[in-house]
């Protein structure tokens, strides 16, 4: 339709020809509006199989009438399919459109049957949801890990995990326009399992913190990435013989292979990453010279920010004598209410966002004067480090984390640069120790 609108609006054409106008379209108002399109374009239209007349005023009026019946029984035949779609999922049927993965359809009966090439995906998918705990996004990252692959070819996302999770198929019954019914096809998982998946989901979407994505047991996700392709690293894991390996992987590698970047084993890096920080910020002169260069350069900022409030006080001061104007000029009767009324509201609503912004600022000057980094403060918080994170939720050692990490370039398991910071301000870079190569599994 858009092309032949398109040929139509260029004057490609200058007929268009139908075996009737309903097989154009059965709406009144889309034929209402293509027929005025047609018209604008000088491009006829013209119905094989009956009499269609776009000149006279009859003959426009008889074509409106014959498309609001067209419209009342494509809806009739609408309300027909719907109703026979409806009785066939309360009989348990599958009532059409696509086939869920970890099925396929079967011609003989007009059903779906398990299909036995994607059952095991299915029943994985659960297990490491409901067992291994493992989040969508994760889930997706193993299957692509291993090879596995959708129906189509590609690798599996978050979004296509939580279909399958949610999807009451898999337990014998049919979802029919919001509705579910008792299926007469097979199940793939357990009532139980599936029930604990939808716990699940319902905890993590009340308690963002419990989500997989934040929660998954890699920390450093979102602070890895590839210098050779420029992706970052996400967290992953492979089962060998006695043993679940995790490790670290350039996400563009498991999601079309064509990044060559070597894996990085979890734990290894994890070590390295937080041995140097020690040894780096546990440096007393090497600590105390970059706190020089931050208290530098928040000395080099104060007198900025104290001009800032000069300049705050001053707008304010404007606004309120405004303010107090609009307030004369009313009471003596010069002003008219409704525009005093709008202009006072207006005036009010900026007196509130310069105060807001006079407040930041006075707060950032006072820190500036009275609260500066010092060396025992940085040694306060790293030297208990391996400590807090030992004992930390995951979500909390990764805040934790990207408090003194500002990113983690991976060349290679031989070469990978951490930037680190001390709060707003990098400080230096560093080359981690060797984690190492993925174990063979």
């Amino acid at each position: 339709m858009k092309e032949l609108l398109g040929d139509a609006e260029h004057h490609i054409i200058r007929a268009v020809v139908v075996v009737k106008m309903d097989r154009l379209c059965r709406n009144l108002a889309d034929q209402l509006y293509l027929t005025d399109l047609l018209k604008e374009w000088e491009v006829r239209l013209e119905a094989t199989d009956e009499d269609l007349d776009l000149e006279s005023v009859d003959g426009i009026t008889w074509a409106h009438i014959r498309g609001a019946i067209n419209e009342a029984e494509s809806r009739r035949n609408s309300e027909r399919t719907k109703k026979a779609m409806r009785e066939r999922a309360a009989q348990g049927g599958w009532c059409g459109g696509y086939t869920p993965f970890g099925y396929r359809h079967d011609k003989a009966t007009r059903g779906i049957i398990p299909h036995s090439e994607e059952v095991s995906i299915v029943q994985k998918v659960f297990h490491l949801y409901t067992e291994r705990r493992l989040g969508a996004k994760s889930i997706a990252m193993e299957l692509s890990g291993r090879g596995l692959r959708t129906r189509s070819g590609i690798p599996f996302s978050a979004s296509c995990i939580l279909n399958l999770l949610t999807n009451p198929v898999y337990v014998g019954k049919i979802r029919w326009d919001g509705e579910i019914f008792p299926g007469i096809h097979r199940a793939l998982i357990t009532e139980n399992q599936f029930a604990k998946a939808q716990e699940i989901l319902a905890e993590r979407r009340d308690n963002p913190s419990l989500r997989r994505s934040n929660g998954s047991d890699y920390p450093l996700s979102g602070l890895l990435r590839c210098v050779r392709c420029g992706k970052g690293l996400v967290g992953a894991s492979a089962h060998g013989r006695n043993r679940v390996y995790s490790y670290y992987a350039c996400s563009e590698k498991l999601k079309s292979g064509e990044c060559d970047l070597e894996s990085l084993p979890k734990e290894r890096l994890e070590r390295a990453i937080i041995d140097q920080i020690k040894r780096i910020f546990l440096n007393r002169k090497l600590i105390e010279g970059l706190l020089e260069r931050v208290r530098a350069k928040q000395a080099n900022n104060l007198p900025k920010k104290q001009a800032e409030m000069i300049n705050y006080e001053k707008q304010i001061r404007h606004k309120k004598e405004l303010i107090n104007r609009y307030l004369a000029a009313f009471e003596s009767g010069t002003l008219d209410q409704t525009l005093c009324g709008q202009r006072l509201r207006n005036i009010a609503e900026e007196l509130k966002l310069l105060e807001q912004q006079m407040t930041q600022v006075k707060e950032d000057v006072t820190q500036n004067k009275y609260q500066p980094i010092t060396f025992e403060d940085v040694w306060q918080a790293v030297s208990k480090l391996e400590e807090v994170i030992s004992g930390a939720r995951v979500s909390e050692k990764r805040t934790l984390l990207r408090k003194v990490i500002k990113t983690i370039k991976v060349h290679s398991p031989n070469r990978i640069q951490p930037y680190y910071q001390i709060p707003a301000v990098r400080i230096i870079s560093g080359v981690a120790p060797r984690a190492g190569l993925e174990p063979t599994t």
